[in-house]
């Protein structure tokens, strides 16, 4: 059984949380070995002493959230190591819902799990629009960005134009730091990218932008290279005379659901893939929801009221090409 989260509650009402499955007993907690690593080393063979694997119970706030976060910060997570957690702004979000509810019945867990909020496009927003006010004038584009900009609030919704700027212009400022870096990272390892070292990225770059000797070459300010970053999301989404107000998150977001026999056999594809509807959501929200991507199932499940219970499967409880493909079944 691989590495999972597992969270427990008993009849008594007490919580629990750990990780299922076994953990290899490293030599070193902080793991300073060569990269890669042999296979053939015996920790790697090696499983942790149960007492040793990390584990909350009971947690103050009398609840407990996972969205693939970080869930101890003790030296005990230093045996599980680095699996790349995930950077919690889902978690925190989920969080915020929570204990905001004084009660928690089946609806309200479903409206959580389908919350489609982004705090962290939110901060980015806030870089943003006080360096494009500034520099809009003699620029009808610009200004028409950041007036969608400005309308935007806080949710990845499919009829989101100002989403998708700001979704955009972030994986663009990520390029044009970054791309040299991952250049010389993949050239020793293929997977390897700067992101998957820090998945924190974000926060990197933020502090960043405050330091004048770390602006990129070569442009003038920081505020040059991320008005900058922004006209080329601009041009590319108008290129052939498109305009702005086409350019929706729902449009860039669509379901990409399909049986594995299209890779090899793509004229099947009207009979064994789902719909490409617009999506709302993203890697960040809680709605966690890309075109390939998104979460395996939705289950809201309470003691002694199982018949308010939901499960809901992308694409139904069938991989059978000869069945029908229901985009979302529950």
């Amino acid at each position: 059984m691989p590495a999972v989260n597992m969270m427990l509650a008993d009849r008594e009402g007490h919580i629990g949380w750990t990780l299922a499955g076994g953990l290899p007993q490293r030599l070193d907690p902080y793991e300073n070995y060569t990269y890669p690593l042999d296979e053939n080393s015996a920790w790697v063979a090696s499983l942790l002493a149960a007492e040793k694997h990390t584990d909350i119970v009971d947690p103050p706030d009398g609840i407990f959230w996972s969205a693939n976060n970080r869930q101890c910060f003790d030296n005990k997570y230093l045996y599980i190591g680095n699996g790349g957690a995930d950077i919690g702004v889902r978690s925190w979000e989920i969080k915020r819902c929570l204990k905001q509810a004084d009660k928690i019945p089946a609806d309200v867990m479903i409206a959580i799990q389908l919350d489609d909020r982004a705090p962290l496009i939110q901060k980015w927003k806030k870089v943003l629009l006080p360096l494009l006010n500034e520099q809009i004038i003699g620029h009808e584009l610009r200004k028409e960005a950041a007036g969608f900009i400005t309308e935007w609030e806080d949710s990845a919704c499919i009829d989101s134009v100002g989403y998708l700027l700001l979704s955009a212009w972030r994986d663009m400022i990520y390029s044009g730091i970054f791309s040299k870096v991952d250049k010389i990272l993949t050239a020793q390892w293929p997977q390897a990218s700067y992101m998957k070292a820090n998945t924190r990225w974000d926060e990197t770059v933020i502090t960043l932008i405050k330091a004048e000797k770390w602006i990129p070459s070569p442009y003038n300010g920081w505020a040059d290279f991320l008005v900058n970053q922004l006209d080329t999301v601009l041009t590319s989404l108008t290129s052939g005379g498109k305009k702005l107000t086409e350019a929706t998150w729902g449009q860039n977001n669509k379901a990409d659901i399909v049986h594995p026999f299209v890779h090899v056999f793509s004229f099947l594809r009207p009979w064994i893939a789902a719909p490409s509807d617009p999506l709302s959501g993203d890697h960040n929200a809680p709605h966690v929801n890309r075109p390939g991507f998104g979460a395996s199932s939705w289950l809201v499940f309470a003691p002694a009221k199982e018949d308010q219970g939901t499960l809901t499967m992308p694409g139904g409880q069938s991989s059978n090409p000869n069945k029908s493909m229901v985009p979302c079944r529950t």
